[in-house]
């Protein structure tokens, strides 16, 4: 399937107003969302927009968001997608002035034909992918594709969390890995880690821990998402132990999550072991 032109376009708006709405730098805290986690008003002025565009585009038959509990129908008569959006990760991001973005999955049942994200950087970046990966720069004139991504191959490891906390199994990957000495990046906002392994390559790692033993990253709003923009750039996102896309679970439920080159990544399935006491199915 080609990227569906009403999604594009409601997509297109969405970036254009949200660079706007950040500009204002409204970040007060305000409450705890349907997930348990903190929010900002950023936070809800952005759910509302993208609830906004995406009922305008005709093409969202239900909105699934990190920042509500349950499914929001469309105000139109849209016969289209249900999409599973986290409208603002890395809100926090905002105290200091560094860069967070939004995820857009959308599916028909129980498959996800389309994915997409909005990085709020020094530039506007939005990313859509459907067979392939294609990145786009969002100004004033609109949105002007870049170029396709896929992931180059690099000495990089991007990290999800404090590594502290990781079970034995993981620690062990990880001093053989950092045995390497491969370029060590960290940023609170998983947008703008998928970013960066897409354009510089490398693995981002952020499995079960001590204080989150199922993992951290919500299965429906993030890590589903992730995995089939990874994917689509010939990479590979896992849970530990099977793809991300093969993992069932509520869209609020936490899972680890492991994506980037996909060699480096086979490794890390062919271990077996990574996803012990750090996967909620055992």
């Amino acid at each position: 399937m080609t990227f569906d032109p009403r999604v594009f376009r409601a997509l297109e708006r969405i970036a254009a107003r949200g660079r706007k709405l950040i500009a204002e730098g409204d970040s007060r805290l305000t409450s705890v969302n349907a997930s348990g986690d903190t929010q900002t008003q950023l936070d809800v002025r952005m759910d509302a927009l993208i609830y906004e565009e995406l009922s305008r585009s005709g093409a969202m038959r239900e909105f699934y968001s990190e920042e509500q509990e349950g499914a929001e129908p469309s105000p139109s008569d849209g016969d289209g997608y249900e999409f599973y959006v986290d409208p603002l990760d890395g809100s926090k991001n905002s105290f200091v002035n560094w860069e967070f973005g939004s995820l857009f999955g959308f599916c028909r049942g129980p498959e996800m034909v389309g994915a997409a994200y909005i990085l709020y950087g020094p530039r506007t970046i939005m990313v859509t992918a459907d067979e392939t990966v294609s990145e786009h720069v969002v100004d004033d004139r609109g949105a002007r594709e870049l170029s396709k991504l896929t992931i180059p191959s690099a000495n990089i490891v991007v990290f999800g969390g404090l590594y502290e906390g990781y079970f034995p199994a993981s620690l062990r990957w990880l001093q053989e890995t950092l045995d390497a000495r491969p370029y060590l990046v960290y940023n609170p906002c998983m947008v703008a880690n998928l970013h960066f392994v897409l354009k510089q390559g490398g693995v981002y790692v952020y499995p079960g821990t001590q204080s989150h033993p199922e993992g951290k990253i919500r299965l429906g709003y993030e890590a589903r998402t992730a995995g089939f923009i990874v994917e689509r750039a010939g990479g590979m996102a896992i849970d530990g132990e099977q793809r991300i896309l093969e993992r069932n679970g509520l869209p609020a439920s936490r899972c680890p999550l492991l994506f980037g080159e996909a060699p480096k990544i086979q490794k890390v399935l062919d271990r077996r072991d990574f996803g012990t006491r750090g996967d909620s199915r055992k």
